[in-house]
């Protein structure tokens, strides 16, 4: 039977699926993390695992196409595996900062400047009136605003890893499909 090969946007769409449903477990571990310092922590070690997990799911399409499967194609994979995470996480991120904790944002920010006011120093201080500021003159970004924020930062840096690792898979998977240079 001879191997047909996929599409490289539809791959990427469907490891975009698996990226998606893990980078919002992370969201949603540190919004947790706000109260609890286990989960801070915990999002952390989490976060560590994207490099890993895309690195996984670039490998097995790799290997599935064989030598021929250029850095470009593994490169646009990633890409569009990310675009399509960060549009779950967006989506997801969105529907909890606007329908199922609104004051989520206005947290954040008063929680980041009590830390500020905490370090005792003028530099806190000075920190920790901007973001009184921000949140009395209504400046805090909208939950749309915020959503679209975390998928373009995602988009981009998942772009730049996924350029990092289709050049690191090139490079080590010739010995296991045994490519001469």
């Amino acid at each position: 039977m001879e191997h047909k090969p996929r599409n490289v946007y539809h791959r990427g769409a469907m490891d975009g699926l698996a990226m998606g449903a893990y980078l919002t477990l992370i969201f949603f571990v540190q919004v947790l993390g706000l109260h609890s310092g286990i989960m801070l922590l915990a999002s952390e070690v989490l976060i560590l695992g994207v490099p890993v997990l895309a690195y996984i799911l670039l490998r097995r399409a790799y290997l599935q196409e064989g030598p021929t499967y250029q850095y470009s194609a593994i490169w646009m994979q990633g890409i569009t595996m990310f675009i399509c995470g960060c549009l779950i996480l967006g989506l997801i991120a969105y529907i909890f900062f606007r329908f199922i904790r609104p004051t989520f944002i206005a947290e954040l920010v008063e929680t980041v400047a009590n830390v500020y006011r905490s370090l005792g120093t003028e530099e806190g201080d000075r920190l920790a009136r901007i973001f009184q500021n921000m949140e009395q003159r209504h400046l805090l970004p909208k939950p749309i605003e915020f959503a679209f924020s975390m998928m373009w930062v995602g988009s981009f840096a998942g772009a730049m890893l996924s350029m990092v690792l289709a050049g690191l898979l090139k490079l080590t998977c010739r010995k296991k499909m045994r490519i001469p240079k």
